[in-house]
Parts: structure tokens; sequence; C-alpha cells
């Protein structure tokens, strides 16, 4: 099982649904920042070349991510050290898409801007730590 360093869910016009962290020492950018930094590149990159980016790796970690076609298009993003192998990450970041979807599929349809109504989805990613 891949370790996560972070995890968001954010929905492609750059809102962040969740987000958390593996330890409050670990440095993180700004939730909203990074979640309108990713949708902005995702639709620079459909656009530009109609494909979509499934990672974007950095010096010391990257981020792994799997969109869904539901609720406003979400993506669930993971990061991790560059030691993690994409297609583990992204099998696992699969079944958590699924969990997260069947769990709070009554919130994301009503939702209106608290992240509190996902808190609860954190017991789902304490084996990722």
């Amino acid at each position: 099982m891949p370790t996560f360093l972070e995890f968001w869910v954010i929905d492609r016009n750059g809102i962040t649904l969740f987000h958390q962290k593996q330890n409050k020492n670990i440095e993180s950018i700004n939730k909203n920042l990074f979640s309108g930094f990713v949708s902005g590149f995702m639709s620079i990159i459909s656009v530009s070349s109609s494909e979509d980016v499934e990672s974007i790796k950095f010096k010391n970690s990257k981020l792994i991510m799997v969109p869904t076609n539901v609720y406003e298009k979400l993506l669930f993003i993971a990061r991790t050290d560059q030691k993690e192998k994409d297609k583990v990450v992204r099998k696992e970041l699969e079944k958590l898409s699924k969990i997260f979807l069947t769990e709070f599929s009554k919130d994301i349809a009503n939702w209106v801007g608290d992240m509190d109504a996902f808190e609860s989805f954190s017991k789902y990613l304490e084996s990722y730590w």
C-alpha cells in the first residue's frame, strides 16, 4: 500500500471539498491556491491537447490524479514520495473515489461549501499515512 503525504478531493472549478495531510509538519501550499492551480492547469492542458494530466512530478514528491465524471467532475489527488509507483497509487485513488462517492453522494449533490461535511472521510485514509 502506498504512503500519502497529502490527499485532496477538488472539483474541476478549483474548489476544495476535502484535504488532509500526513501530519501538521509537512509543508503544504494553501489548499485553495492548490485547487485553483490544479483546476486551471487541467483546463489549459485539456484545451490545448485534449488530454488529461495524470501526474505532476517535483524534485522530491509527485501528485497523482484520478478524475471522476460525476458531481462536477471531481479530482482525487495524492501527493507521494517519488518512490511510490504511479499505477499503485492510482489504483488506491480509484478505490478511495468510489468510497467517497458512495459515502457522500447526497452531501455532494447538496454541497454549499462546508468542508466539514466530508470530515468523516479521514477514517478511510488512516492506512495511507
